[in-house]
């Protein structure tokens, strides 16, 4: 399993990834079903409810890219995978990191 022996699993990181991704998921969610609302009568509480869903999604995203990073050096991974991977390949790069790309630890 690749996740098994991922350095962000065995530094104990793994629940802000899985944090992020829920709240990323609740986030796309709420913007989604305010979508959904009536337009006329709703309209104030369909834009609030979509600011919210779209605020918790680039929230979740940004806390993930910055608390996902190395003990040792501080070496943030999520924006190592960003930044120098492919849009497809940064997932799958950064699972499979067994140690930090940075000081090796």
């Amino acid at each position: 399993m690749l996740f098994a022996s991922s350095v962000i699993r065995k530094t104990g990181q793994w629940w802000k990834l899985a944090a992020a991704t829920w709240a990323l998921l609740i986030g796309v969610s709420t913007y989604l079903i305010a979508k959904l609302l009536p337009e006329a009568p709703a309209f104030a509480l369909a834009t609030a409810v979509g600011a919210v869903g779209i605020v918790v999604a680039l929230f979740s995203v940004v806390l993930a890219c910055y608390s996902v990073r190395c003990p040792s050096c501080g070496a943030r991974w999520i924006l190592l995978a960003l930044s120098g991977q492919s849009v497809g390949g940064w997932g799958h790069w950064l699972m499979s990191l067994s140690a930090c790309p940075k000081c090796n630890n």
